[in-house]
């Protein structure tokens, strides 16, 4: 609950320090939007300006590079606004016989619950209501459930997760409390309830059908200057693949000028990415590939001369390994780990690739997470020189 600078009185044993009084406050310091997000620990940078938290993770990219000893400047954060956010998982449970919608608090089984959500799209946050009573057809005692929203382009998708018996009049009264929304899908347990019309998402052009509780990027303005970095870097690149590509998010607008093969283990996302309906770009092939498990060996990628990844927050070392013995020339490493995206570097850098830009998104708005971009070029070997010229 600090700011770099401010002079503080705290008590405890370090390293768990309570905050007591703040004595002389930085100029950065605001009034949080929500108490209960801050309890949650959903979003606990709500004390910092925008600005402030803005540097704070620049300056934790260029902490994690240089942990790495590679010695880099990190560029700007690119900022985001509240109040944008498409996508939020959220726990519901019943108690005092209504529906409460919220997140647990960080470390801990205790539940907050929330009426507002200053982070999310005001259309996510109006829906708490209908989706409270949709939700009361199947909670009951002390039954807890966690709920998928997802902003997708033609309305709002629900896919609950329950681990309890629903039975057919439960389903059935789920259907008349659906009838009375305007969500587009509501699924629990992958199992179809109702849909009024198939959730559609779009990138650079391709429609692609939103599978129920689908990863997405959470902010579409976040998700459009990442896509922007890679784009621009692989600009150049002929053949192109896209590891870890969930649904096609760079995929799609890297085939405008490449041919693209995009590798994924969720095999739901694979398949919504393979029947895409677009409006024209260069191939695209794809492959339902574990590839935590099962790396692409560096013959494997031999093949192409661009490179996209997005992996999981531990990054992708056994993948890199591979990726380090290839003469793959353009790289663009996406991640929302700035540590073990650094670790992934290191080896890549090593292995004699350079590293370009470090570019980090403000994706979460108010919470320590950090989302950044790293463009990597491996330096072409010159050509050699005909004898016969």
């Amino acid at each position: 609950g600090t700011i770099p600078g401010e002079h503080v009185t705290a008590s405890g044993t370090p390293p768990h320090l309570r905050l007591d009084e703040v004595i002389e406050a930085s100029p950065h310091r605001v009034e949080p939007l929500s108490d209960e997000l801050t309890e949650t620990g959903i979003a606990p940078l709500q004390h910092m300006s925008l600005t402030a938290q803005r540097k704070w993770k620049q300056a934790e990219v260029q902490r994690a590079f240089a942990k790495e000893s590679l010695d880099i400047t990190v560029a700007s954060t690119i900022g985001n606004e509240t109040g944008t956010r498409r996508r939020v998982v959220m726990t519901a449970w019943r108690e005092n016989d209504s529906i409460q919608l919220g997140f647990r608090e960080q470390g801990s089984t205790v539940r907050v619950a929330v009426e507002k959500c200053p982070l999310l799209l005001p259309d996510l946050e109006k829906a708490f209501d209908p989706l409270r009573a949709i939700l009361a057809t199947v909670i009951y005692g002390n039954t807890e459930m966690r709920v998928h929203m997802t902003a997708a382009d033609n309305g709002i998708d629900i896919a609950m997760e329950s681990g309890a018996k629903i039975n057919e009049d439960m389903k059935a009264a789920m259907v008349r409390a659906i009838a009375r929304s305007a969500f587009l899908r509501v699924t629990i347990d992958g199992e179809m309830i109702a849909m009024r019309e198939q959730p559609t998402i779009s990138f650079d052009g391709a429609i692609i059908d939103l599978p129920p509780g689908a990863f997405l990027q959470a902010l579409k303005d976040a998700e459009r200057a990442m896509v922007q970095l890679v784009v621009s870097h692989l600009k150049k690149s002929k053949r192109v693949i896209d590891l870890f590509s969930g649904l096609g998010t760079f995929t799609f607008p890297l085939s405008r000028k490449a041919r693209v093969h995009a590798v994924e283990a969720d095999e739901a996302a694979i398949n919504s990415l393979h029947h895409a309906q677009r409006d024209g770009g260069k191939s695209v092939t794809s492959q339902v590939r574990d590839l935590m498990e099962l790396p692409l060996t560096a013959a494997e990628l031999s093949a192409y001369d661009g490179l996209c990844l997005d992996p999981p927050r531990a990054g992708a070392i056994e993948q890199i390994t591979e990726i380090a013995k290839t003469e793959i020339r353009r790289i663009a490493y996406v991640s929302c780990n700035p540590a073990s995206q650094a670790r992934d570097i290191a080896v890549l850098v090593k292995a004699g690739w350079k590293i370009i830009s470090v570019t980090p998104v403000d994706q979460f708005v108010f919470s320590p997470h950090i989302e950044s971009v790293a463009l990597l070029e491996k330096p072409g070997s010159a050509k050699k020189r005909s004898i016969f010229r």
